[in-house]
């Protein structure tokens, strides 16, 4: 919530709250236009809390034209996307799915096999459009590890980790966050193992893994990052 607001022209803006909906929204705008942003009531995060906050937020704010899901996912390594922390990415097209599919962890984790269940909406042309102009505009270290491998504590920070699992991954010249444009994958679940992550991410150029927007499948078209 926070990054968001930080991202807000003004603050509040022209529009305001109906009395009739007592969740708590951020009123602002951005470039102009007028901005709603919802989140994920404290400790309640999941597919059922979602989906509850989106319907409310469409209901009460009938005229919003573009819609936008913004949460936290972890990534999936790979030689040819160096994504790091702090990094964006924007849910776009491959070559063989969608830009966001669901899939079924427990089905996945039993049969070993990807089990997809879903997808999003497709956003609106003109955001499409617009994504796909940044893009292109775009184109004029943390530790990364081999596939397959585990962390021996997920909590901390990498330094217990077997050092000859390291990838060589080159210092970048700068430390502003890079966007990073393809497939999101989402789950009823995190996903915590390395084999389980990397089985599902075969062959399908799936770029990271999330957990908030699997109930929002059939809500509305949205662009998700």
């Amino acid at each position: 919530m926070a990054a968001a607001k930080a991202m807000l022209d003004e603050l509040p803006s022209s529009i305001s709250q109906p009395q009739s909906d007592r969740k708590i929204y951020t009123l602002g705008s951005i470039g102009g236009r007028n901005v709603v942003i919802a989140s994920l009531p404290a400790g309640l995060a999941g597919t059922i809390s979602a989906t509850a906050v989106v319907s409310r937020l469409v209901s009460t704010y009938p005229t919003i034209q573009f819609r936008l899901i913004v949460g936290i996912g972890g990534r999936f390594p790979r030689r040819n996307s160096d994504i790091c922390f702090g990094d964006v990415v924007v849910s776009r097209r491959t070559a063989t799915s969608g830009r966001f599919i669901q899939y079924d962890y427990d089905k996945t984790l039993r049969n070993g096999q990807f089990q997809h269940t879903g997808s999003l909406k497709k956003p609106r042309p003109v955001l499409l459009k617009a994504t796909a102009q940044i893009e292109s505009d775009s184109i004029l270290g943390r530790n990364l590890l081999v596939l397959g491998y585990n962390h021996s504590n997920r909590e901390n920070d990498g330094s217990e980790c077997d050092k000859l699992q390291l990838l060589d991954r080159p210092q970048r010249s700068d430390e502003e966050p890079y966007i990073h444009y393809g497939l999101i994958a989402s789950g009823d679940q995190v996903v915590k193992d390395a084999k389980t992550r990397d089985s599902v991410a075969h062959d399908r150029d799936i770029l990271c893994f999330e957990t908030k927007a699997a109930g929002l499948i059939d809500e509305l078209p949205t662009l998700y990052m």
